[in-house]
């Protein structure tokens, strides 16, 4: 079966987290998180949970399948934020596991394909971003959705932090006040934190021995760190690269696709 990297994670005509609107006709997408910025889709493809926060989504229950773009689907909770998923994608036998970011809950499935995210690495521990919100100055802190929100936003109240939030997403159901110094704001500009639970290189490289994959991809911020990890634990893999355009002297890029 064939992955690629185009505009997101593409298993046949299927592209997993796409950053962008497939062109018209070039198939479905599924979403296995939250993203930052919604991407503007007729009808995405997502866990239950997830789609239950996402008008106009379809959502799959956990541990059901279901069949599209002629591939055999399966979403596995990832632990990941709410409705966080790892799909088993299935043609002709051929089973291809596609994971997005995961947590230790995920508990990983045999497959014969491997596709692994590479996140960024942590930035920011809760130790730092709790004591900078209690040092009393301006801060605003960034975080990617609604779920690593709700847990900012309750780790600041545990500490006794005046906050503002999206009512959404705050631990007590609202906004919070609009002179508190300390503003949690979804895919904005400041202190970037995702305090979501998420796998470090060592437990992703644990994870892909418990799956025994033939093939082994890794995309994502750190893909080449992550790949050059697995082949010194003996997992040799490939970095899924989005496909460049050949430059010829004297002529402009295309525009579009």
């Amino acid at each position: 079966m064939e992955v690629r990297f185009q505009d997101g994670v593409r298993v046949g005509a299927l592209t997993f987290d796409p950053t962008r609107p497939p062109a018209r006709g070039a198939g479905a997408a599924f979403f296995t998180h939250r993203p930052p910025r919604r991407i503007a889709l007729a009808q995405p493809m997502m866990s239950a949970p997830m789609a239950a926060r996402w008008p106009g989504a379809l959502g799959v229950p956990f541990h059901h399948a279901v069949v599209a773009m002629g591939l055999r689907l399966e979403v596995l909770p990832s632990g990941y934020g709410v409705g966080g998923a790892a799909v088993v994608v299935t043609r002709a036998g051929h089973r291809t596991l596609v994971v997005g970011p995961v947590s230790e809950a995920f508990e990983a499935q045999p497959a014969d394909t491997l596709v692994l995210f590479a996140p960024e690495a942590v930035r920011w521990t809760d130790a730092d971003w709790v004591g900078a919100a209690c040092l009393g100055q301006p801060l605003t802190i960034a975080v990617p959705d609604a779920a690593a929100a709700g847990i900012v936003s309750s780790r600041l109240a545990a500490a006794g932090v005046p906050h503002r939030c999206p009512a959404v997403a705050s631990a007590d159901g609202r906004e919070g006040t609009r002179a508190a110094r300390v503003s949690v704001v979804i895919g904005g500009v400041g202190l970037e934190v995702d305090a979501r639970p998420q796998l470090d290189d060592d437990a992703l490289v644990a994870l892909a021995a418990r799956v025994g994959a033939a093939h082994l991809l890794v995309h994502g911020p750190r893909a080449d760190v992550l790949a050059q990890r697995l082949s010194e634990a003996g997992l040799p893999s490939r970095v899924l690269a989005s496909p460049r355009q050949l430059m010829m002297p004297g002529l402009a890029p295309l525009s579009g696709r």
